[in-house]
Parts: structure tokens; C-alpha cells; sequence
């Protein structure tokens, strides 16, 4: 799943990836997935991964794609 994606319906009526749609507090975000993923499926779903790609990879804006 991709977070900071803007998705417009195409002239067929299906969603597509439309524009970057960059967001703030990408490190608090981040942290509130992990702690809710233990809680998301039943059986627990091992080996998810949460990754965040900042912005002309500047870190300190916290600003993510």
C-alpha cells in the first residue's frame, strides 16, 4: 500500500495513480502503522514492512511521497 498518492478515476472509470500528494509527520504516522499492524488481520500477518520515502530525500522536512 502507498500513502502520499493522488488518485483520479480515468475516462474508463478506473482509479489510477494521479500526482505525488506528499503529507507531514510521516515519523509519527509510521509509528501509529507498526503499533496498529500486530492488530489488523486475525490470524497476525508476519513480515509486514513499513517504509518511508521522503521528498527530494530531505529527512528533516518530514514530508513523505
Amino acid at each position: 500500500m502507498v500513502w502520499g498518492i493522488e488518485a483520479k478515476k480515468d475516462s474508463s472509470g478506473v482509479d489510477q495513480a494521479y500526482a505525488l500528494k506528499p503529507f507531514g509527520k510521516v515519523k509519527q504516522f509510521k509509528q501509529a502503522l507498526e503499533d496498529h499492524t500486530k492488530y489488523a488481520t486475525e490470524p497476525i500477518v508476519d513480515g509486514v514492512l513499513h517504509r518511508v520515502v521522503f521528498v527530494n530525500d530531505d529527512e528533516a522536512g518530514d514530508k513523505d511521497l
